[in-house]
């Protein structure tokens, strides 16, 4: 008998899958505000932080419906 473990890789998978959706938001609103701010000042940093926040909550909403897609279809 072998010891390996049994593992559901789709639930892997759905794991990475929220852990790389959370750091493309994160890498997103973090590395763009600061681009803003070293390029345009403090005062362009707080509308471009607004843009990107909204830029964020779009790509959830997108990633979010084709998890739902997803599920309804598996």
């Amino acid at each position: 008998m072998s010891d390996r473990k049994v593992t559901d890789l789709r639930a892997e998978r759905r794991r990475m899958d929220r852990n790389l959706a959370i750091a493309v938001v994160v890498f997103l609103v973090v590395v763009g505000s600061l681009g803003i701010a070293l390029a345009y000042g403090v005062r362009a940093l707080i509308l471009g932080t607004l843009c990107l926040i909204v830029a964020a909550l779009v790509f959830g909403l997108l990633w979010g419906i084709l998890t739902l897609m997803e599920k309804i279809a598996g």
